[in-house]
């Protein structure tokens, strides 16, 4: 077998990449170590937010509830927690610039909690978790062969359940598109991500930590000199860092609020506590902290945490 590859006039034998790795892998790990350093504290202050869902899971303190709210509750957490850990572990390698898509993903969750929160939770809830099936149906029709014949018979008879609930002329459904029925009768346009923002006073939030964070997400040129081709550490590991952890924090927060405020009042102080002892450690952080703190993120209660419904 010819082991040889030509690139431009080069001629690269796989010997000479072995030796390639020999000289640079070493040389890569020791650069990581020492450019990480000076963040170290930072990034096991960001890996405690994680510790802290892992605590209450491996502890028993959530339970499973059979009402759909409190399955699409779990689904959040979940979602969060595991989307967080990504984002820890991304800045701790000085990959950066690959944080803002799971940041955006956090802000979506922290909306959708704005959503099924402000009314009808448990309707609303049965529309964000039954959506799934429309999602599926649609990836069945362009892709049959993906699926057995048990999960196609499953969508099949779902689909049909749950269909007038939703916009299923839409050949693509979007991230918000289940909250359809809420204003299917009003706008339709309404199922935006944008309009949701708009509806809650969020604009701000909207073009901040999504819109300005969706250049990441897709190929863009406008990023092009913004993306390194290795790792990179600087001062924005701080602020990225920490505005993930503000959406996270309320995400965490606002779920243990919904569930049992008064069983779960001593782990939110705890909580909001860490995220202000943290502010007050790192100065680079003081006014993103301030402005966060002032608005909505830290401490406060959204609506429609009941502890009734249970």
């Amino acid at each position: 077998m010819n082991n040889r590859v030509r690139i431009d006039t080069l001629e690269i034998t796989e010997i000479d990449f072995e030796l390639y790795k020999e000289k640079i892998v070493p040389e890569y790990y020791k650069s990581i170590q020492k450019n990480k350093k000076e963040f170290k504290d930072f990034f096991d202050d960001m890996f405690d937010f994680y510790l802290f869902c892992s605590f209450l899971v491996d502890e028993k303190l959530l339970h499973h509830f059979k009402k759909p709210i409190y399955g699409a509750l779990w689904f959040l957490f979940k979602r969060s927690s595991i989307t967080f850990l990504g984002i820890t572990r991304l800045i701790e390698n000085g990959i950066v610039s690959e944080v803002y898509s799971l940041t955006r993903s956090l802000f979506e969750n922290y909306l959708t909690l704005k959503i099924l929160f402000e009314k009808e939770y448990e309707e609303r809830a049965k529309l964000f978790m039954n959506f799934e099936w429309i999602k599926k149906k649609k990836k069945l029709e362009k892709n049959p062969d993906v699926f057995n014949q048990i999960d196609t018979y499953n969508i099949e008879m779902n689909y049909k359940k749950f269909k007038d609930n939703y916009n299923i002329e839409k050949p693509f459904p979007d991230n918000f598109d289940w909250t359809y029925k809420i204003y299917k009768d009003k706008d339709k346009k309404k199922t935006s991500i944008f309009s949701w923002c708009e509806h809650f006073g969020l604009i701000k939030d909207y073009e901040r930590d999504y819109r300005l964070y969706s250049q990441f997400v897709h190929p863009s040129s406008v990023i092009a000199n913004k993306i390194p081709f290795c790792p990179k550490y600087d001062k924005k590991i701080y602020s990225t860092g920490a505005i993930s952890i503000f959406y996270f924090v309320d995400i965490i927060s606002q779920i243990l609020k919904f569930i049992d405020e008064k069983k779960f009042e001593n782990y939110i102080n705890i909580l909001n506590k860490k995220v202000l002892n943290f502010g007050k450690k790192y100065p680079e952080l003081s006014r993103l902290f301030k402005e966060y703190s002032q608005n909505k993120k830290i401490g406060k209660k959204m609506k429609g945490g009941d502890n009734a419904i249970r």
